[in-house]
């Protein structure tokens, strides 16, 4: 296992991770800056021993941009020298191994927040319990349940929607769907 320890170092000295595939949009490199200005840098970046960002590269790029390369913050640095491999591993998975949200909480915090915070207009819609959203998912005297296959895919083309003229049917579906009676699993088994 490889033990890890704070450090100091100058943003300037750090060096972005060659392939690293993340990036940002012009929306998230403003929401970003916002929350450093607001908050400062909580998420301390991670590096390997020659100063490589593996960690925190959208967070450094953000404070250079802000001019403040000169000043020097908190890394964690490891015990020893991550081999290509483990370093471009550990790159992944720091960014992909993270939990998912709970919409039914996010909810409570209002979509004008939510949007200031980074999440997009369709992303709210698409994730807000069916319940919360009823009002747009109204059309006429027509009816429709969104499901998402696969679960958080953003893609338009792995939506399907169940469409109902009968109010009553589709309370029974939606009923279904939160007490967990139709799942992914059940969907395609269907299919």
């Amino acid at each position: 296992m490889i033990n890890w320890k704070t450090e100091k170092r100058k943003i300037a000295d750090l060096k972005p991770f060659e392939d690293n595939p993340r990036y940002m949009t012009e929306k998230q490199a403003e929401d970003l800056r916002s929350s450093l200005d607001k908050f400062g840098l909580v998420e301390i970046p991670v590096i390997n021993l020659d100063n490589t960002i593996l960690a925190g590269h959208m967070r450094i790029r953000t404070l250079q941009d802000m001019g403040r390369g000169e000043e020097e913050i908190e890394v964690r640095v490891p015990d020893r020298m991550l081999d290509m491999e483990e370093a471009m591993e550990y790159l992944l998975r720091s960014n992909k191994n993270t939990g998912s949200w709970d919409w039914g909480k996010l909810k409570d915090f209002g979509t004008d927040n939510l949007v200031n915070f980074g999440f997009d207009d369709a992303e709210i819609k698409m994730n807000i319990k069916i319940k919360e959203i009823k009002a747009d998912l109204e059309m006429g005297d027509r009816y429709q349940i969104l499901q998402v296959l696969p679960p958080n895919s953003p893609k338009l083309s792995d939506r399907a929607y169940i469409e109902f003229a009968d109010y009553d049917q589709y309370l029974k579906v939606k009923e279904a769907i939160e007490a967990g009676k139709i799942t992914d699993k059940t969907i395609y088994e269907i299919l």
